[in-house]
C-alpha cells in the first residue's frame, strides 16, 4: 500500500495536477450537485376502491371489504392490508414489502386480481378500481383565487393552466383539488306529478329516449361510404326544459318543465371545498419529475407562474400555497453552513495546536476530502441532502485523526534526522494498514444501515454510503496527498519546535500523562474496578434519558387537523373550521401567520413526503398554515390548539408540527384488535378513559368514530307483493328519489355534464318522503310509501376499519409535553389490567412501533457486521487478546454519551445513536493505532510496560488533538445547527470528553494485564505453585 506513497513523491507534477483537479471538479461536483431536503422514499401502497350507493358499513365489510382482501392477501409481495369500509364505500390501502423496488409489476397483479374479483361482488358495485399513485408527491401546491369570480370561471381558467403547466420539463403530473363537478339538476315537483298523474320514472325513461348520440348506419355509393348520424341530443338547457313526455289521456301535451325545475349547478353540497386565505380557491398541485432537481424544478414553476399571471383577468391570482423547493434549499443551506462552520473551526484548531506551516498541511486534507467525497457522491447517485451532509460531519473525527496521524509520524521521523521522502514511505509502510483498518471498521459499524431491508434504511441509506466514500477517500489521501505536502512544505528540523508551533505547552500535557499513566498501571484491578462501576451507572442511568425515534422538522409551517362528530354535513364542517381560519388570519392576534390553505371534506395533496393524507370525508377538515419562521410555527402550534379547545366545542382537533421519517412525532396509537364490534369498542373506551385522565394528554381519538344514526325502512314484504312492488323497486325509487339518478349528458362544445333527475330540497323530507307516490307497481300505478313500510331508528358505526384482515379500532394521543415512549409507560399499567376475551389483543402503534420496526430492520444486520469487524481486527493484529482490547473499549463511548444526553436533557434520537456509532468507530481507530504502536517499540526490543508508557506519549498529542478539533467543531453545530443535529452533537462531544479520557486509561491497563511482564509472569507462577 506504500506504494501509493511512492507513486505520489516520485511522480510530484503528476500529484500536483491531480490535487489541483480534484479541487476545481469537486467544487464544481458542489455547485452543481443536485439536492433534496431529505433521502428520496420509496412509498410502496396503493389504493383499491370500491362503492355500491347505500349500501351500510357492514354489509360493504361483509360483500365487499373482505372478499377483496382475502383476493390481496394472495400476493406474497404484500405486506400489510389496511381498509375502512363506510356506507357506500371500501377503500383498501396495499403495502408491498421494503425489499421490492419495481413496484410496477406487483401493481399489475393487484389490478388483475380486482378485475377478476368484479364477477364475485354484488351487481351494482362500482370498480374495484386501483390507484397506484397513492404515494405522489406535490413539490408545488398553487392557490388561484380572486374576488367576484364564481367557481365556473376559476375551475376554467385551471384546467387551462394544469394543461400548459402539464408540460413544462421538470412537471410529471399536475391534480386539481377545490373543484366542483357541473350539473344539470331535474327537480321533480310532487305537486305537478300528481296532479298530471306522471311517474318519477316515466321522466327518467323520457330523458333517456330522447338524449341519444347513436350512429344510423352507412350508405354506399360507387365510390364512397357516407355516415348517417341521427340528431336527438339535447343542444341547450332550454330543449331540456321543453322535452315533450307524451300526451295525457286527455290528449294534453305535457312538457318536462310542467313537472320538474331545471337548472344548470354544480354538486351539492360541494364536498371538497378549498379555501386559500378565506378566499375559495382551486390548489393546483405539481409533481416534480423523476431525476429532477429540486432548484430546477422550483425554479421553472416560478417562472411559468409569472408568464401565466400576466395573462390572468384582473383581479385573480396565483400564489403558492406550499413550496418543496424553498424548504429544499433552506435544509440543505443550513446544513452546508453547518459543515463549513465545523470544517471552518476545525482547521482552526489544528493550525492553533500545530503551527501555521502543519496546521495548513493537516487542514488542507479535510476539505479535499469531502471535495473527493462530493465527487463520489455524485458517481453513486447520491443526492446533497440532511443525511448525506450529516455523513460527512460524522465522518470528520477519523478524517482529522487520519491526518494527523500520518503528519505527526513523518514530522517525528524528520525531527530524528530521517530525510523527508524517507519518512513519508516510512510512515505509510507503518500506518497504511493500521489506517484503513480503523476505516474499515467504522464503515462496518454504518453498514447495517446500507443493507437494511426497511424504509428506514432507505432513508438512512446515503448515510451510509457517503461514510464509506468519505473514510476510504480520507485514508487515500493521507496515503498520497498527506506525505506529499509534508515532503514539500515540512522544515527539516532536529528536536526543535518551529515557530507557532505549541510543543511546550504538549510537553507539560505529556509529563502529567506519563505520570497518570505510570500510576493506574500500578493499579490495574483498581483502576478497572473504577471504570466499570462508571460504566454500570451508566448504563443505569440510561433509563432516565427520554427517547424519542426522530426529532421534528424545522419548517415554517405546520398542520392542523379538525373532525366534526361522524355524519356531520359539509357544510357544518365548513362554518365551524371557517371561525378557525377567520382567527389564524387576523394579523393583529397571529401576525406571523404569513398565509393558509384549508381543505374541507378532504386532505389535500401529499406535498411532503411523510405526509399520509387523511382520508376524505365531510366531517373532515385539514389546514396547512405558514408562518414567519420555524420557532413562530411552535408558538403558533401551542395557541392553536388552545383556541381549538376553548373556541371549538363542537369539534375535536390538533395542530401539529411537521416531522421527519414515517411516524408522526410523539404519536402513541394503541389497536385494539378482535371479531365482535361491541367488544373492541368497549376495550377502546376503557383505553380512551385512561388517556383522556393523563394530565397533558391531548388528541384522544377513535378511528371508528362515533356511531351515526340511520333510518331503516321495514316493509311489509306481503303488502308489498299485493301492490306489486319489489324491495329492489322499493330502494331503487328511494335512491333515485332523495340523492338522484344520473339519467343521461349534456354535452357542449367543452364538457360532457351529467343529467341528473331527482327530488326537489324542499321534498326531501320524511313527511312528504311517506306520502308522495314515488313507488310504481308492475301495472305502472305510482304508491305511496306509507301503504307499505315503516321506519325504525337505529345507529350503526360510521366506518368499520380493519388491520391485516382483522377488525381493529386504533385509539391514538399525543402529549404536550412527554415523548411517545414517556407517555407509553405510563399507560402500561393500565393497559396490563385490561382483561381480553381469547382471540383479543391490544398492540402498539404509532412512533414506537415505527421505531421498533426500523432498529430491527437496521440492526438485522448487525451480528455479520460486527463478525467482519472481529475478522478484521483478527488480520490486523494476528492475535486474539488486542482485538479483544479494543472491542471491551467500544462500550465507554456510552459513558459520555449518557452523561451529555442527562445533563444537557437532549432526546436519545436516532441522530444521536449514529453519534455513538461514530464514537465507536472513533475509538477503534484511537486503540488500532495505540495498541500498533505499543507493538512496534516492542519489536524495538522495549518492556512491556515502557513500550506501553512510550507509545502513550506518542498517541498522546494525535488523540487530543482529535477530540478537541471534534468537538470544537461539533459546538457551534450544537449551538445553531437546529434540532436535528442537537442530540447527535451532544453525544459526540460529552463521548469524545469522556470516552477518550478512559480509552487513554483503559487501553494501557488491558494491555498491561494480557500482556504483562515476563518477571510479573514467573512472580505469579511462584505464588501459584506455593
Amino acid at each position: 500500500m506504500y506504494k501509493i506513497t511512492e507513486l505520489a513523491l516520485k511522480h510530484n507534477r503528476f500529484t500536483q495536477v491531480f490535487l489541483v483537479m480534484l479541487f476545481v471538479l469537486g467544487i464544481s461536483t458542489f455547485k452543481n450537485a443536485p439536492s433534496k431536503e431529505d433521502p428520496e422514499i420509496l412509498i410502496r401502497s396503493a389504493v383499491v376502491v370500491a362503492q355500491f350507493p347505500g349500501m351500510s358499513p357492514d354489509r360493504i365489510e361483509k360483500f365487499i371489504t373482505k372478499p377483496l382482501e382475502r383476493e390481496i392477501k394472495q400476493i406474497p409481495e404484500v405486506s400489510e392490508i389496511k381498509s375502512w369500509s363506510r356506507t357506500g364505500v371500501a377503500q383498501i390501502t396495499v403495502t408491498v414489502h421494503d425489499k421490492y423496488f419495481n413496484l410496477q409489476p406487483i401493481w399489475d397483479t393487484l389490478r388483475n386480481r380486482m378485475d377478476s374479483m368484479k364477477g364475485s361482488l354484488p351487481d351494482g358495485t362500482i370498480g374495484p378500481m386501483v390507484n397506484d399513485e397513492f404515494g405522489q408527491v406535490y413539490s408545488a401546491t398553487i392557490a388561484l383565487f380572486g374576488n367576484g369570480f364564481d367557481h365556473h370561471e376559476l375551475r376554467k381558467t385551471a384546467e387551462a393552466i394544469q394543461d400548459r403547466l402539464s408540460s413544462v420539463q421538470t412537471v410529471s403530473q399536475v391534480e386539481l383539488y377545490g373543484v366542483n363537478e357541473e350539473r344539470i339538476w331535474v327537480n321533480a315537483k310532487r305537486g305537478a306529478l300528481t296532479n298530471e298523474k306522471f311517474q318519477f320514472r316515466q321522466i327518467v325513461s323520457a330523458l333517456q329516449a330522447r338524449n341519444v348520440v347513436l350512429p344510423g348506419g352507412v350508405i354506399e355509393t360507387d365510390t364512397m361510404q357516407v355516415e348517417i348520424e341521427p340528431t336527438g341530443n339535447f343542444n341547450s338547457v332550454e330543449e331540456i326544459l321543453e322535452l315533450d313526455l307524451n300526451e295525457r289521456e286527455s290528449g294534453n301535451t305535457v312538457y318536462l318543465r310542467d313537472l320538474a325545475d331545471v337548472e344548470v349547478g354544480y354538486e351539492d353540497p360541494f364536498n371538497t371545498p378549498v379555501y386559500f386565505n378565506g378566499n375559495k380557491a382551486v390548489i393546483i398541485a405539481a409533481a416534480m419529475a423523476f431525476g429532477s432537481q429540486s432548484d430546477e424544478f422550483g425554479t421553472k414553476v416560478k417562472e411559468f407562474i409569472a408568464r401565466v399571471e400576466r395573462d390572468l383577468p384582473v383581479g385573480m391570482t396565483l400564489e403558492l400555497a406550499t413550496f418543496q423547493p424553498d424548504k429544499v434549499n433552506a435544509a440543505v443551506s443550513s446544513a452546508t453552513t453547518n459543515l463549513m462552520q465545523t470544517v471552518a473551526v476545525v482547521l482552526a484548531v489544528v493550525m492553533a495546536f500545530l503551527g501555521l506551516r502543519m496546521g495548513l498541511i493537516i487542514g488542507s486534507i479535510v476539505p479535499l476530502t469531502i471535495l473527493l467525497t462530493v465527487i463520489g457522491m455524485s458517481i453513486w447517485g447520491v443526492e446533497l441532502q440532511r443525511m448525506s451532509i450529516a455523513a460527512i460531519i460524522i465522518s470528520l473525527g477519523l478524517l482529522v485523526d487520519n491526518g494527523i496521524v500520518m503528519a505527526e509520524f513523518i514530522q517525528s521521523k524528520v525531527s530524528h534526522g530521517v530525510a523527508r521522502v524517507d519518512a513519508a514511505i516510512s510512515a505509510s509502510k507503518a500506518m497504511a494498514v493500521p489506517l484503513l483498518t480503523s476505516s474499515l471498521t467504522t464503515i462496518l459499524a454504518f453498514m447495517p444501515l446500507l443493507l437494511a431491508q426497511d424504509v428506514t434504511g432507505e432513508y438512512l441509506r446515503s448515510l451510509s454510503q457517503v461514510i464509506t466514500i468519505a473514510l476510504l477517500s480520507s485514508w487515500f489521501l493521507c496515503l498520497f496527498a498527506t506525505p506529499a505536502l509534508c515532503v514539500w512544505f515540512i522544515k527539516p528540523k532536529i528536536q526543535g519546535c518551529e515557530e507557532g508551533d505549541k510543543e511546550p505547552e504538549l510537553s507539560k500535557l505529556q509529563l502529567a500523562y506519563r505520570r497518570f499513566v505510570t500510576v493506574i498501571l500500578n493499579f490495574r484491578l483498581s483502576t478497572l474496578a473504577v471504570v466499570i462501576a462508571i460504566f454500570a451507572v451508566s448504563i443505569y442511568s440510561f433509563r432516565y434519558v427520554t427517547v424519542q425515534f426522530m426529532p421534528g422538522s424545522e419548517r415554517n409551517q405546520y398542520l392542523v387537523f379538525v373532525d366534526l362528530p361522524a355524519g356531520t354535513k359539509v357544510e357544518e364542517s365548513d362554518r365551524v373550521s371557517k371561525r378557525l381560519e377567520e382567527w389564524l388570519l387576523d394579523k393583529k392576534q397571529n401576525p406571523d401567520v404569513v398565509n393558509m390553505v384549508r381543505y374541507v371534506g378532504d386532505g389535500g395533496p401529499r406535498f411532503f413526503l411523510a405526509l399520509s393524507p387523511v382520508d376524505r370525508a365531510p366531517n373532515r377538515v385539514f389546514m396547512v398554515v405558514n408562518t414567519t419562521d420555524y420557532t413562530a410555527a411552535l408558538d403558533m402550534v401551542q395557541k392553536t390548539n388552545q383556541f381549538i379547545m376553548e373556541q371549538l366545542p363542537e369539534a375535536s382537533g390538533q395542530a401539529k408540527r411537521m416531522w421527519l421519517g414515517g411516524s408522526e412525532l410523539g404519536l402513541v396509537e394503541y389497536q385494539v384488535v378482535g371479531k365482535d364490534i361491541d367488544v373492541i369498542q368497549s376495550v377502546a373506551k376503557k383505553i380512551e378513559l385512561a388517556l383522556r385522565q393523563i394530565p397533558g394528554a391531548v388528541g384522544v381519538a377513535n378511528d371508528w368514530e362515533n356511531n351515526v344514526p340511520k333510518l331503516i325502512l321495514d316493509i311489509d314484504q306481503a303488502q308489498a307483493i299485493r301492490a306489486g312492488v319489489s324491495s329492489r323497486d322499493i330502494a331503487t325509487s328511494l335512491d333515485s328519489y332523495l340523492r338522484g339518478k344520473e339519467v343521461t349528458s349534456f354535452r357542449n362544445d367543452e364538457d360532457v355534464i351529467p343529467v341528473i333527475v331527482g327530488a326537489a330540497d324542499t321534498e326531501k323530507t320524511l313527511e312528504k318522503l311517506f306520502t308522495t307516490q314515488i313507488v310504481s307497481s308492475t301495472n305502472g300505478q305510482a304508491l305511496p310509501l306509507v301503504q307499505f313500510a315503516s321506519i325504525v331508528a337505529i345507529s350503526e358505526p360510521a366506518v368499520i376499519r380493519r388491520f391485516d384482515l382483522e377488525r381493529t379500532v386504533t385509539i391514538s394521543v399525543k402529549h404536550e409535553s412527554l415523548q411517545a415512549s414517556e407517555l407509553n409507560k405510563l399507560m402500561k399499567p393500565t393497559l396490563d389490567r385490561i382483561e381480553l376475551p381469547p382471540g383479543y389483543r391490544i398492540a402498539l402503534g404509532g412512533e414506537l412501533k415505527g421505531a421498533s420496526k426500523a432498529n430491527g430492520a437496521l440492526f438485522g444486520y448487525l451480528p455479520q457486521c460486527f463478525a467482519v469487524m472481529i475478522l478484521l481486527l483478527l488480520l490486523q493484529f494476528n492475535s486474539i487478546r488486542r482485538p479483544l482490547i479494543i472491542l471491551l473499549t467500544i462500550p465507554l463511548s456510552l459513558i459520555g454519551a449518557v452523561s451529555g444526553l442527562l445533563i444537557t436533557g437532549a432526546y436519545f434520537t436516532f441522530p444521536a445513536m449514529l453519534g455513538i456509532f461514530s464514537l465507536a468507530g472513533i475509538i477503534i481507530n484511537n486503540g488500532i493505532v495505540l495498541i500498533d504502536c505499543i507493538e512496534q517499540n516492542s519489536k524495538l526490543g522495549e518492556g512491556v510496560r515502557s513500550a506501553i508508557i512510550s507509545a502513550c506519549m506518542t498517541r498522546l498529542r494525535p488523540i487530543v488533538m482529535t477530540t478537541l478539533t471534534t468537538i470544537l467543531g461539533l459546538v457551534p453545530l450544537a449551538l445553531s445547527g437546529g434540532e436535528f443535529w442537537y442530540s447527535m452533537s451532544i453525544v459526540m462531544i460529552f463521548g469524545m470528553i469522556v470516552g477518550t479520557l478512559l480509552t487513554l486509561g483503559v487501553v494501557p491497563v488491558l494491555y498491561s494485564l494480557f500482556f504483562r511482564e515476563p518477571a510479573e509472569q514467573e512472580q505469579e507462577a511462584k505464588l501459584v505453585s506455593a
